[in-house]
């Protein structure tokens, strides 16, 4: 009996798991909102000049068939309006455009049966400048994002590619020229697995 069950157990893996469907590569664009920032003690607005895009990609490899990890590269380019409190040296609103190009890595996991994927990404700015009603400046891998999301598959094309369409919630935390900077992000975008 427990050969039977270990034999049965064997097979349903090797049957409801798909061993190989990992993307070799995936390419990624979005866009979205920053929400309840802040820049130092000054508050971000909610609903003025507000958006992020940007794109990555990643070389993938997958553990058991499970687990797609990839490690790659994103550009970032946020822009967010700040109410400074009462009397500060930023002035009453001011906005805060960034570009940060880094590295990112991700964990997916692949659910059989399920429409959708869950992942977790993190990412570290190797580049950011920031510009805008502040002094321009550059700093070097001290910005930082964690994010989670859910992959949904629209599009599969056996054996070459797969389109899928994810949403993403991001936190982006960090010094810039020494002032303490916290975002949120709700991200939508699309992605291609090249399989």
């Amino acid at each position: 009996m427990k050969k039977t069950v270990k034999i049965l157990s064997v097979l349903c893996f090797m049957i409801f798991v798909p061993m190989g469907s990992f993307a070799l590569f995936d390419f990624n664009l979005y866009g979205g909102i920053p929400f309840a920032g802040q820049y130092d003690d000054c508050n971000q607005k909610f609903f003025a000049k507000n958006s992020v895009w940007g794109a990555s990609g990643h070389l993938n490899t997958d553990f058991l068939g499970l687990l797609q990890l990839g490690l790659g590269g994103f550009y970032q380019k946020p822009t967010a309006t700040y109410k400074a409190p009462g009397a500060s040296s930023f002035g009453d609103d001011f906005t805060v455009r960034r570009t940060m190009v880094g590295i990112d890595a991700y964990a997916q996991l692949e659910i059989p049966l399920l429409p959708f994927c869950p992942y977790l990404r993190v990412n570290t700015a190797a580049w950011n400048k920031v510009e805008g009603d502040i002094d321009s400046k550059t700093e070097n891998f001290k910005r930082h994002g964690v994010g989670v999301g859910l992959l949904f598959t629209i599009l599969p094309v056996p054996g070459l590619a797969r389109i899928q369409l994810f949403a993403e919630y991001d936190y982006e935390f960090g010094k810039e020229d020494g002032i303490k900077v916290r975002q949120n992000n709700l991200f939508l975008g699309v992605r291609a697995d090249i399989l």
